[in-house]
């Protein structure tokens, strides 16, 4: 028989199965003459392999028993690995905790941005008041006025005239009794 893989015919299997051999491997000159095929009337027996036993499980040896110095390393281990746990959820707590604060630090910013232009506005307002305040006849006159007669600085009132009834009056400052 030949050990080359090749795809064989039935009519080589049913020859290799009588004793002919069809492959050519065949030294001798004379070719013997193939078996007739057997009766078509009985079939041949056909072997049925016998049905798999479950194995029983092979028993598992107890493990060997470990040294006092590798129990000890492996418990350090185990300690550092539930720290790096708590850690880690630590530092995601804190992600999440700086993400919130990022915004709500845009949101302040926002709010900064909207009450500076307000606070401009405002400002802008306030140094009309004061321009046309300058303006008037008594601006500053407590501060900067002083008697020519008596050197008395801040002492100073105006007379006022009511344009409703004509009354006049004194509007100003007097000094403490």
């Amino acid at each position: 028989m030949s050990s080359d893989n090749k795809v064989l015919s039935q009519e080589e299997i049913d020859a290799m199965l009588s004793g002919g051999s069809s492959d050519g491997g065949d030294s001798s000159d004379e070719a013997e003459p193939a078996a007739p095929p057997a009766a078509a009337a009985e079939p041949a027996p056909v072997a049925v392999a016998p049905a798999p036993v479950a194995a029983a499980p092979a028993p598992v040896a107890a493990a060997p028993a470990l040294p006092d110095e590798t129990r000890e390393m492996l418990g350090r281990m185990s300690e550092r690995l539930e720290t790096l746990g708590a850690a880690m959820e630590r530092i995601a707590q804190l992600e999440r905790g700086l993400t919130e604060t990022n915004a709500a630090m845009r949101l302040m910013h926002q709010d900064m941005q909207t009450m500076a232009g307000q606070v401009q506005l405002v400002s802008s307002r306030v140094e009309g008041i004061l321009s046309n305040l300058k303006a008037t006849l008594g601006y500053r006159a407590q501060t900067t006025y002083v008697c020519a007669s008596c050197q008395t600085k801040g002492e100073v009132a105006a007379q006022v005239k009511c344009t409703h009834c004509g009354q006049d009056n004194w509007w100003g400052w007097w000094p403490s009794k």
